[in-house]
């Protein structure tokens, strides 16, 4: 079963995983690779964004969850 990441933005945010677009907040179950990824969320109308390191693995969902 692969690793998944789902991604949360208040109040809401563009998702990119390992620098490939992902769409608007909410992101459900993206399926990826094991091992470590980069995920980054930007908040478009402060021009801010915040970036994280993470590790999935396999048989796990892992939930990311940034605040602006």
């Amino acid at each position: 079963m692969p690793p998944y990441l789902s991604v949360q933005a208040i109040p809401w945010g563009r998702v990119t995983v390992d620098g490939g677009g992902r769409g608007e907040t909410p992101v459900q179950r993206i399926s990826l690779k094991p091992g470590r990824h980069s995920v980054k969320v930007f908040y478009e109308p402060e021009d801010a964004s915040v970036s994280s390191q993470i590790v999935v693995e396999a048989g796990h969902e892992t939930i990311c969850v940034a605040r602006f």
